[in-house]
């Protein structure tokens, strides 16, 4: 009996645990949700892309049979469906209230005085009847690709049980989620600081993919393997970004340097400037 063998049992624990954290992290987007009361600033991709990642990779788990990947998939599709569900409910209501608060404008008295309100209230109308619009025509193209998805492992007669197309489609999804946070990259190297990539979930992400790459290699599973290998690099340029752009702790101390050296020749050239720490 190899090693693979001995500590697969427990790898697999271990995978489903932290990938099922990671998936968690959901609820803290939502709860800032709850907080401003809309989805106002909070893109919904994140919420998307793990849903219908997890309804194909469910699928995969059927076709390969493999019981880890089924139970780790239906937790996530479980929650996913819950924040999705969230995120469209207050996407809704924002814009029941933006026309609820432009209709109210267009009806005040005095519309000199509130032209302005009434334009703002319907320049964001516009906007939000623009994110709906898109919102409920991926989550239906969403749903019909799961249908298909579905229906097709199950009901046509495809090769090896549609695992090459799944597999394939699994490794784009896993990609495509994986590397969401370095799309903050350019904020990071135009403000030579980290601060606004997420560290929790930059360290979650490398734990969740060390251990899939590692559960890929002992099952001998390429469409594990695959996303997993890029997922580990991206991490580690993810985290590498933290040592080379400190966020905030050392920058923070040279800005207030720089302050004080300011008001410090202010107050050299002029005695009645007051030095303003």
């Amino acid at each position: 009996m190899g090693f693979g063998t001995v500590i697969l049992p427990y790898l697999s624990v271990t995978a489903v645990a932290s990938t099922i954290g990671l998936f968690l992290c959901g609820l803290e987007i939502c709860a800032k949700i709850r907080r401003r009361g809309s989805t106002d600033g909070t893109g919904g991709a994140p919420f998307l892309i793990g849903f219908i990642s997890c309804v194909f990779w469910l699928q995969y788990g059927f076709v390969i049979a493999d019981r880890t990947v089924i139970f780790n998939n239906i937790v996530g599709l479980t929650l996913y469906t819950g924040y999705l569900s969230y995120y469209y409910i207050k996407t809704r209501n924002k814009a029941s209230w933006s026309i609820f608060h432009w209709t109210t404008q267009r009806n005040m008295p005095d519309k000199n005085e509130n032209d302005n309100n009434c334009t703002t209230s319907c320049s964001k109308l516009m906007t939000f009847a623009i994110e709906n619009y898109y919102l409920n025509r991926i989550i239906f193209l969403e749903l019909i690709c799961g249908a298909f998805a579905i229906y097709g492992v199950n009901h046509m007669e495809l090769e090896d049980g549609g695992k090459s197309w799944l597999g394939t489609v699994c490794i784009l999804l896993n990609i495509a989620t994986i590397g969401a946070p370095l799309f903050q990259i350019g904020e990071v190297f135009r403000t030579k600081s980290s601060e606004s990539l997420p560290l929790p979930l930059c360290l979650a992400s490398f734990a969740v993919s060390v251990q899939w790459l590692a559960y890929g290699i002992i099952v001998e599973d390429f469409v594990i393997q695959m996303p997993n290998y890029i997922a580990t690099f991206l991490s580690i340029v993810q985290l590498s970004l933290f040592v080379i752009y400190p966020a905030n702790g050392a920058r923070h101390g040279d800005k207030v340097y720089e302050k004080m050296k300011e008001d410090y020749d202010k107050y050299e050239n002029n005695n009645d400037i007051r030095l303003d720490i």
